[in-house]
């Protein structure tokens, strides 16, 4: 196994607020990694109480003093570090093999082309916990060698840094929902080549409490990014499927929560970003890319 990345490339960058259970057992995984990280960034993303890492000397805490959405949060932690590989984690996951970071390594070293790497996330929150992958299926890809993939999962992500700079980085704009698909397109659209990694796992487990309330300003954002994205990617025959299915979905769920206002601003917002956004859909070889590999065109 190559062993190039190990001490000079790979970073894990990690966003938290108040959750400080959760982000303890996201850096023991860390610190458990046969191959330790280049560095470890923790954002503190404006919480109440300042994370306590003093149990974790290798990591380092930087703060936003204003809360920023996902695309936000993600793309500081990416200004943050000079490596040139890094995984992206979500505060409540964890690594459960020790050789994840080996495997990412071999797998970035292998390809000079690789600008992302998607990772399986098993997801307690549903009962029985499911997989989440890159696939409609979790069973289209179960287990072995890396594959080609054309988005991947936010939770646990693995970054190029430099491929990422080259199409602009995450869009602060999506700033819940929707991020990865906007991002994994214009990765596609530049030539670069995604990857799924299907045997290193990751596991997501929120803090123990009640289930989170249901959030009408979620699903104003959710709407919004759905339109603008599909705006910018989508070939026009794709159009009338992605977002009739989507939009309804979104109708449905406004609907049953007493959401109606929220949905209506979601589709003001997002027809009027659109119209300020340029339209770029996939052509040639990127959309026959997508289409190979799992790519969320009809949906």
């Amino acid at each position: 196994m190559s062993t190039s990345l190990e001490t000079s490339r790979v970073a894990v960058l990690v966003a938290t607020r108040d959750r400080p259970l959760a982000l303890r057992r996201c850096l023991e995984s860390l610190a458990a990694q046969a191959t330790p990280p280049a560095e470890v960034v923790v954002l503190d993303n404006a919480g109440a109480v300042p994370p306590d890492v003093a149990a974790f000397p290798a990591v380092r805490l930087v703060r936003s003093e204003a809360p920023l959405g996902v695309a936000a949060a993600r793309q500081r932690l990416l200004d943050e570090t000079t490596a040139d590989v890094a995984l992206l984690l979500d505060d409540d996951a964890w690594l459960v093999d020790p050789g994840v970071l080996a495997g990412i390594t071999s797998a970035f070293d292998a390809d000079a082309n690789l600008a992302a790497l998607a990772l399986p996330m098993l997801d307690f929150r549903a009962n029985p916990p499911v997989w989440l992958t890159p696939f409609r299926s979790a069973s289209a890809h179960p287990a072995g060698p890396t594959c080609a993939a054309a988005y991947f999962i936010g939770g646990a992500h693995v970054l190029r840094r430099c491929a990422v700079q080259a199409v602009g980085g995450y869009d602060g704009s999506f700033v819940y929902g929707e991020e990865e698909m906007d991002l994994a397109y214009r990765l596609i659209a530049h030539g670069y080549r995604l990857a799924y990694a299907p045997d290193l796992h990751v596991e997501h487990n929120p803090e123990p409490g009640p289930p989170a309330p249901f959030n009408p300003r979620r699903l104003a954002q959710r709407v919004r990014n759905r339109i603008v994205l599909a705006w910018r990617y989508l070939p026009a025959h794709y159009l009338p499927s992605y977002l009739g299915v989507w939009l309804g979905w979104h109708l449905r769920e406004a609907t049953r929560n007493g959401a109606l206002n929220a949905f209506a601003r979601g589709l003001r917002t997002g027809l009027h970003d659109a119209r300020a956004s340029a339209r770029t859909p996939l052509r040639g070889d990127a959309l026959a890319y997508a289409k190979a590999h799992g790519g969320r065109l009809w949906f």
